[in-house]
């Protein structure tokens, strides 16, 4: 066979070998200690040389710190999936539980970082926190966010009471299966983890239905605020001290005005909390900003679609909006984009005596709530 009747082998790219290499990192976490995994050991596993391998990762905590990425992708691809069954509550607690146990027990090498992490904080406390100190803060926050949603549902539902403590609840769950998982790894048991993890749901839930553990009581249907028509939030500075946003994310839809629009900025497309959220009947616009960040616009149930004018010269977006409402009945919503700050329109809409709010959004466009008070 000539040179040119060979196959050309495909040369994988930067991103699919860093893939390649944390994935590497994580099998062999399941085989060895953390702190015996090393940039040679890594390089060796994947059949590369050091230096091919530092072209990628600069140190072994780069490495990890890439492990923990590849582990956040892919449970949020599982929770996803799971999310999409749109199962009640204690069913979907049960069959999340049993793919996470699934998931844990193919990568052992996930809980030998996280314990090997938190006992290296015990025992250096007061020193500055390790970089995989936030990551790993994060993927606790989210388990813990996202149990407390299924808790909380299941006591809207009224089936647990309503004095329940959904965070202390949520958190009861979560020791129960990291408990299930430190004894099953000291154990070397081959013992199916969903097992262990349903029994831990079920021990769970007993409490749970006796009210324990007890809060000071049920949180109200109803918002103790006024509703608001616009909000935002950047997720961005929590999800950097490992804090998991859901919780903020829901506080703020709990006050959002049927017809309004949240902005929520996110440093990764969060695939199960959109799924969440449209689960639930909200709106959910999502865009990619650049650089690793993402846009979510939320809407309620209500809201109309967003009239986007962001790329239209003045003064054809006020033109565009008060075209659009004279189309609108007294008490019907508007809902646009528009490239800044619209004094002169907001001078108008005011001049008609509407209702309206414009939430000024960090590319420098503003979003607009109208309200129509008359025709």
């Amino acid at each position: 066979m000539s040179g040119s009747d060979r196959p050309k082998r495909s040369r994988k790219s930067a991103e699919e070998r860093r893939v390649e290499i944390a994935r590497a990192a994580l099998d062999l976490l399941g085989d060895v200690p953390v702190a015996e995994l090393s940039t040679r050991r890594v390089a060796r596993h994947v059949g590369v040389t050091q230096p091919a391998l530092f072209k990628h990762f600069r140190s072994r905590e780069s490495i990890l710190l890439a492990v923990l990425s590849l582990v956040r992708s892919e449970l949020q691809g599982l929770i996803h999936a799971e999310l999409a069954q749109a199962l009640p509550p204690r069913q979907a607690l049960g069959s999340l539980l049993s793919s996470f146990g699934d998931f844990v027990q193919q990568r052992p090498g996930v809980p030998r970082l996280l314990f090997h992490e938190l006992s290296r904080q015990r025992t250096e406390a007061g020193k500055k926190p390790g970089p995989l100190a936030a990551p790993l803060r994060h993927l606790g926050s989210m388990q813990r966010a996202l149990l407390g949603e299924f808790v909380r549902l299941a006591r809207q539902r009224q089936e647990l009471p309503a004095e329940l403590d959904v965070e202390a609840a949520a958190e009861q769950l979560l020791a129960g299966i990291r408990g299930y998982i430190l004894a099953w790894q000291f154990a070397e048991s081959t013992r199916p983890l969903r097992e262990l993890f349903l029994r831990a749901l079920d021990e769970a839930w007993a409490a749970w239905e006796q009210g324990v553990p007890c809060g000071e009581g049920g949180e109200s249907e109803e918002p103790s605020e006024e509703l608001q028509t616009l909000l935002r939030l950047d997720a961005r500075p929590l999800i950097g001290r490992g804090e998991d946003p859901l919780e903020e994310v829901l506080r703020l839809l709990h006050l959002l005005a049927p017809t309004g629009a949240v902005q929520l900025l996110a440093p990764f497309r969060p695939t199960p909390l959109i799924t969440l959220l449209e689960s639930r009947g909200f709106l959910v616009t999502v865009s990619e900003l650049g650089k690793g960040d993402w846009e979510l616009i939320l809407r309620g149930e209500a809201a109309p679609e967003i009239l986007d004018y962001r790329d239209l010269a003045a003064p054809e977006p006020l033109n565009r909006v008060l075209l659009a409402r004279a189309q609108l009945r007294p008490g019907e919503v508007l809902l646009a984009r528009l490239p800044r700050r619209p004094e002169l329109l907001l001078q108008r809409l005011s001049e008609f005596g509407d209702l309206w709010n414009a939430l000024l959004l960090d590319d420098g466009s503003c979003l607009l709530h109208l309200t129509v008070q008359e025709s």
